[in-house]
């Protein structure tokens, strides 16, 4: 009977403390993987809808481009025509015009068109297209 419990017994299989160790660290690696997902899909969604905006921006300044000299004014975006471009479109972000009329070296205006964030985060810059009309020349 001394020979039966002196032979030492092989391990098999995990204890229960490594088993909630191993437990633990799946689970810590996933809520970090869960978190940089988040993060990465917020950051992604950010730049889709700064994307859109910068083009709903760009179509606007070449149809202020395209105006007349005397119709380029502060009140150009209270139009009609730009409510259907501008529309619900704008996520967030807001366009603003400013006009500037200039006397030197040639009469002219200019125009800086932006799209501003309503709120302001960081990672949202505004973003700024500018343009020069000049007077027709007098006979």
């Amino acid at each position: 009977m001394n020979n039966f419990h002196s032979k030492k017994r092989k391990r098999h299989g995990f204890t229960f403390v490594e088993l909630l160790v191993a437990i633990l660290l799946v689970g810590v690696t996933l809520a970090l993987v869960a978190q940089m997902m988040s993060i990465s899909l917020q950051q992604n969604l950010t730049g889709q809808r700064r994307l859109a905006n910068v083009e709903i921006a760009n179509s606007v300044f070449e149809i202020i481009s395209a105006l007349p000299y005397d119709d380029l004014d502060d009140s150009v975006l209270n139009r009609p025509e730009f409510s259907q471009i501008i529309g619900p479109g704008l996520d967030r972000w807001v366009l603003d015009l400013n006009v500037t009329e200039v006397a030197t070296p040639a009469p002219g205006k200019r125009f800086e068109l932006s799209v501003l964030p309503v709120t302001e985060i960081e990672s949202l810059r505004p973003y700024r297209l500018v343009g020069w009309r000049f007077a027709e020349a007098l006979p």
